[in-house]
């Protein structure tokens, strides 16, 4: 059985913005770094999981990120945002579990409940490198963004 995949907010914020419209990812403040093709890897790489995991705190940080937009664009992301709540698993990890870690001090309150949420049937995906670091201290399973468009790039250059 394939695992499920956990994303972490700026990820989850490209997804979103992009379902809505990929022309958005340019018009966005909050996806500077990003492109059109980044949500078609994102997208790719999401499809290849048998279901999708949101943490709370990933949810209510995407719906507040991705806000910071005007008009009609607001309401096609946030339809976009939607959608994404009703097909994808929701975990709750109290936060009076995870603000006494390491973890908390070091990430905050969301990253380290990503952590808290992950176990040996879910993948993070994660553009943040200490995060990413953190998860493969512990042993976890994650992928880094980052790693993902540079292997793209190389395809597509031919390497």
């Amino acid at each position: 059985m394939r695992k499920a995949l956990v994303l972490d907010t700026q990820l989850a914020v490209l997804l979103v913005v992009g379902n809505a419209d990929r022309g958005y990812i340019e018009r966005h403040k909050r996806l500077s770094a990003y492109r059109s093709e980044d949500h078609d890897l994102l997208c790719r790489v999401v499809d290849r999981f048998r279901s999708l995991i949101c943490s709370v705190n990933v949810l209510t940080e995407t719906s507040n990120l991705t806000r910071q937009i005007s008009e009609p664009m607001k309401s096609e992301i946030a339809a976009s945002l939607r959608r994404l709540i009703l097909h994808c698993e929701e975990i709750y990890s109290p936060s009076v579990n995870i603000a006494p870690s390491a973890e908390f001090r070091s990430l905050g309150l969301t990253d380290a409940g990503l952590l808290a949420i992950l176990n040996h049937d879910r993948v993070l995906l994660t553009a943040d490198l200490p995060l990413y670091l953190e998860a493969m201290q512990k042993g976890l399973v994650a992928v880094s963004f980052a790693h993902l468009q540079e292997n793209e790039m190389q395809l597509s250059a031919g390497f």
